[in-house]
């Protein structure tokens, strides 16, 4: 049987500070223990605890990604239509009002991947 699986028969109590008591709250609730006592155990006893950790720099380039696709999928709309349309038979201003939405979509495609590499750059 594991040491943690066995039965505790001894018990620590300490008294703590409201402020104590939020810092080491804040900090076991950004672990993978289950609770504050698990997260203090393993502190006490100096055994590695699993923290959560977040790539600020990688939740920006995911957040550029996603405005970035739905543009993707209206250029591929676009330029689908503009095909579509670009018979012999099309009217001129029905295709140069979809070849204008066509560049000006792909402007945004251009800025959004500009950004994309200045957040790569970063990392």
């Amino acid at each position: 049987m594991d040491t943690s699986q066995k039965q505790k028969e001894h018990r620590l109590n300490i008294r703590l500070s409201e402020q104590q008591w939020e810092k080491i709250r804040r900090h076991a609730s950004n672990t993978t223990c289950r609770n504050v006592s698990d997260y203090c155990r393993k502190v006490l006893l100096n055994k590695p605890v699993k923290v959560f950790y977040r790539n600020q720099s990688f939740d920006d380039f995911e957040e550029e990604l996603v405005r970035l696709l739905p543009v993707l999928n209206t250029y591929a709309d676009n330029f689908d239509i503009l095909v579509n349309t670009a018979q012999p038979t099309a009217q001129f201003p029905a295709i140069m009002s979809l070849h204008k939405d066509f560049i000006k979509t792909a402007e945004d495609i251009k800025e959004l991947l500009i950004k994309i590499a200045d957040l790569c750059a970063r990392i």
